[in-house]
């Protein structure tokens, strides 16, 4: 056995606690299968065995007889472990069974619940034990339905306050909902458009089991980020220059499904083209907008939304009577919140009904109105407001007048404000999403200023004032309404202070950012995102301001290099290196700075090698970064462009280059006091020596990497560019396990090195894995199953990813397993056939090499030129040997020839400790005589 157990994987990989039996089971695992009305539940999944049928929110999902029988095993015996045999046995009774078809199986399970619910872990693989399903289970109740499914936790909004006075409008936006496919809700800032949509969403969704998305376009800048909005609600791939097939895909996995796009006015345009599109590529789609203007797209049904109902001329008798006209009863709903259970008198209705008139019954000017309630009187409120609404704000009388009334009321709210209040508002006017409490002191607190902590009660007024929103549950908690916004912007422009100000809001991205870089290593993936994404569209403002208006360059440069590990994580690489091509026009006219310099070149160089690969260009600037890094005594940025050079040689099949970097990394940690980066050398002299044919060696060192334990082993080390460390020391140590023979051990490292990174949810680990580890070790097994289902998983998380490099990776292995699935190079014959496809896939010196080693056909003159030159050790034994027996097979050499060659080859390979390959040249050698 190899010593997977004297690393401690048992302890590391530990199965879920087993199930307290000191209470009676949910089901007793001997019972009789259920009846048909008793179901077996988990998340939205709901599993009927008599009628062998897996539902997913009320929909049949398409499962083989197999999987069916191994999740059903896997459900009722929930909690528990099943050894691979009592699966194998259960599954496939008196029937002989390679192991592999059972992680075939598994594998394809695991595809399909998470293809439909990626948010949990279900099927958890126990090394050398087995495998547990992991979820939480139900039994029993009536079948699932749509409307019964678990609704997504974040697709709308929740709703804070009613509709007043819309009842009739709301049954018309459900019938256009009902027989319409794209419904436009049109009409003035404030009007109330975006609670309409959210209510109408709010009361389809259950209809829909839960298929609903809210879109909030306001934070937008561009309209090129439309899709990418979407894209990001659907955890859909947002890395490609259009992400429209995978939005589409996302959207078509739902019977229906309603996407709300709100404040389309800005980019509409953009929406207009992306909705246009959906709708005629996902026919259960139905799209809501609210808009200033329509779409003007075909399949649009226009809803006006207008003022809410007041009395015009007639008279109004006592409170009862106003109270039915909706813009008296949202003043009143919104005045007693405000006011502390305000109740409107007979007195006060004159003074309510002028109030209500002078705003021309729009909502969020009735809304700003109330709250002042608790300063003022009805009466009094009624006069201030209509002494200030006689004078109309410059440059505004060709606007509508419903447009100045809101205008004018949001310039009354503004003249109610405290000093600090008001100058505070106007400098918040500047972040573009939601935003935190430093944020605000940071971009609040200028010169002369009080402390800080005057900020913090600024801030408390707006919030009672209903001019900054505040949400408790979100890690950026506040922001302001887009039409407040607006107007606080315009007020910012006109105070000469907007250049200080949109420096300051630069500035405090770089430090959040900053922050968010040092907190890769600390939290998951998710948490990180979570934390961090909304944050992307006040970098993407901050930085066409300072490239704009603002005239600040460096600033811009500065803003870029930080936001390098966002645009990464969020697989927004494509306009990590767009923003970096704004940035050239600038780049004569900057003050030198060596370190952004060098920073800047280290984010194109990764950036580069994701997107296409080992490249000149990628090699340049990250040779640039080391040169600089080391200028400037920067030794971790140096580590990190020593990574990529490391990975660029890799790339390019340079495996004595892999090794000289591998080298110069270990040594550039000497001195550091850094365990972390001492783990991660070790880690690449595993990779470095593996490919120079050292296995054993290799072996010592990617021992020593995990001997850590993942919890002391940073997630990223620290940088954007890493891949994990855990799964991507996993893979090359399985790879060498099987080469000293232990092939079964080499599988179920594989396996754990998947579950790793499918549970980091790190696509560029898992495609390093796959590549790397899985699907080659699939193939020289022989587990074709494995291998397709590696293949498979390999595809989409390229593609998911835009992981451009990697994705020839993938369609190199499905030709290969295609091939070998139709017999291999048995079906050539003494002729040897030579697929039509190997001459483009085996393009990569790397993919050449590997190619080589899974069919004596697929052997191509540039992989057995590198074994003759020494610049594939690591497989040059076997390619030496395919080659030899090629060459016999097809008669361009005698047998003496040819063992004269796999005699050679066999000689390596137990020079190298290289088990696997020797057996092979024994096996030809045999087959020679």
């Amino acid at each position: 056995m190899v010593s997977v157990l004297e690393l401690g994987l048992r302890r590391l990989y530990a199965p879920p606690a087993a199930p307290d039996r000191s209470s009676p089971p949910d089901v007793p695992h001997d019972a009789p299968p259920p009846p048909d009305d008793d179901a077996w539940r988990f998340a939205a999944f709901e599993l009927q065995p008599r009628r062998r049928q897996l539902l997913h929110g009320g929909q049949p999902l398409r499962v083989g007889g197999r999987a069916f029988d191994l999740l059903l095993l896997l459900v009722r015996r929930h909690g528990e472990v099943l050894g691979k045999d009592e699966l194998i046995a259960a599954v496939w009774p008196g029937t002989t069974v390679e192991e592999g078809n059972l992680r075939m199986h598994v594998a394809a399970l695991r595809r399909l619940l998470g293809a439909v619910d990626e948010s949990q872990d279900y099927i958890r693989n126990v090394p050398l034990r087995g495998y547990c399903f992991v979820a939480p289970v139900q039994r029993g109740g009536p079948p699932a339905s749509a409307s019964a499914a678990p609704l997504p936790t974040a697709a709308l909004p929740a709703l804070l306050t009613q509709a007043i006075g819309r009842e009739a409008l709301l049954a018309r936006l459900a019938e256009l909902l009902a027989t319409g496919r794209c419904i436009t809700l049109v009409g003035p800032a404030g009007i109330g458009k975006t609670l309409l949509a959210l209510t109408a969403a709010h009361a389809a969704r259950p209809g829909l089991g839960g298929a609903a998305w809210f879109v909030d376009l306001g934070p937008l800048a561009e309209p090129q980020h439309v899709p990418a909005a979407l894209a990001t609600l659907l955890g859909a791939p947002t890395m490609a220059r259009d992400p429209f097939a995978d939005i589409a895909a996302a959207l078509s996995r739902q019977p229906s499904a309603l996407v709300v796009f709100d404040n389309c006015e800005h980019v509409i345009e953009a929406v207009a083209r992306l909705a246009e599109r959906l709708l005629a590529a996902v026919p259960g789609l139905t799209v809501l907008c609210t808009s200033r203007e329509p779409l003007r797209i075909a399949a649009e049904r226009l809803q006006r939304v207008g003022p809410l109902a007041q009395p015009v001329d007639e008279p109004v008798d006592g409170a009862a009577a106003a109270l039915a006209f909706p813009a008296v009863a949202l003043l009143v709903e919104r005045a007693s919140a405000a006011a502390g259970g305000f109740v409107l008198q007979d007195d006060d209705v004159p003074a309510a009904l002028q109030l209500c008139r002078r705003l021309d019954g729009l909502p969020l000017a009735i809304e700003l109105a109330a709250t002042r309630l608790a300063q003022f009187g009805l009466r009094e409120l009624a006069e201030r407001l209509d002494d200030h609404l006689a004078l109309q704000t410059p440059g505004r009388r060709t606007a509508l007048p419903r447009q100045r009334t809101l205008h004018a009321a949001l310039d009354w709210s503004h003249g109610l404000l405290s000093a600090a209040q008001a100058a505070l508002l106007q400098r918040l006017s500047v972040f573009r999403g939601r935003f935190t409490l430093g944020d605000a002191q940071a971009v609040g607190a200028g010169e002369g200023d009080a402390a800080r902590t005057a900020v913090v009660e600024a801030l408390a007024g707006l919030v009672a004032k209903s001019l900054v929103e505040r949400s408790g549950a979100e890690a950026l908690p506040y922001r302001l309404l887009n039409t407040t916004r607006g107007h606080a912007a315009e007020r910012l422009q006109r105070s000469g202070e907007a250049p200080a100000v949109v420096r300051r809001h630069a500035l405090r991205l770089c430090e959040v950012l900053a922050e968010a870089e040092s907190q890769l290593d600390a939290l998951s993936m998710a948490d990180w995102r979570a934390r961090h994404a909304g944050r992307i569209d006040d970098v993407r403002a901050a930085i066409d301001a300072c490239l704009g208006a603002h005239a600040d360059a460096a600033l811009a440069a500065e803003l870029v290099a930080a936001a390098a590990p966002l645009w990464f994580h969020l697989g927004q690489v494509r306009e990590c290196l767009e923003r970096l091509a704004q940035l050239e026009p600038h780049a004569a006219g900057l003050p030198d700075d060596p370190v952004r310099t060098m920073r800047l070149a280290l984010a194109a160089g990764h950036a580069w090698l994701l997107v296409e690969g080992a490249a000149e260009r990628s090699a340049a600037a990250l040779s640039r970064s080391l040169e600089l890094a080391v200028d400037v005594g920067r030794p971790h940025d140096r580590l990190r462009a020593l990574w990529g050079l490391f990975i660029d040689r890799m790339m390019r099949g340079d495996h004595h280059g892999v090794r000289a970097f591998g080298e110069r990394f270990r040594a550039a940690c000497d001195g550091l006091d850094d365990p972390q980066a001492a783990l991660t050398a070790e880690r690449m002299m595993a990779v470095a020596l593996h490919l120079t044919g050292e296995h054993a060696a290799a072996r010592a060192h990617a021992e020593r990497a995990l001997q850590a334990g993942p919890a002391s082993i940073r997630f990223l080390y620290g940088s954007a560019y890493h891949v994990d460390h855990e799964s991507s020391t996993l893979a090359p140590l399985a790879r060498v396990v099987w080469l000293q023979g232990h092939a079964d051990d080499a599988a179920e490292l594989v396996q754990i090195a998947v579950a790793r990174a499918e549970r980091l949810d790190h696509g560029l680990s898992l495609s390093y894995v796959l590549a790397i580890a899985a699907l080659p070790i699939a193939l020289w097994r022989g587990d074709l199953e494995a291998a397709e289902a590696y293949q498979q998983q390999l595809a989409h998380c390229t593609h998911r990813h835009a992981l451009v490099f990697w994705q020839g990776w993938s369609a190199a292995y499905a030709q290969a397993v295609a091939w070998r699935r139709a017999g291999g190079g048995a079906a050539g014959g003494a002729a040897g056939g030579v697929p039509d496809w190997l001459a483009d896939a085996a393009r990569l010196p790397g993919r050449a090499d590997m190619l080589a080693t899974f069919d004596e056909a697929l052997v191509t003159p540039l992989a057995l030129a590198r074994a003759e030159q020494g610049h594939n050790p690591w497989c040059a034994a076997e390619v030496q040997r395919a080659g030899a027996m090629r060459a016999w097979r097809t008669r361009a050499a005698d047998a003496a020839s040819a063992r004269r060659l796999v005699d050679a080859a066999r000689t390596l390979a137990l020079a190298q400790g290289a088990k696997a390959w020797a057996r092979r040249c024994d096996a030809s050698l045999a087959e020679l005589g």
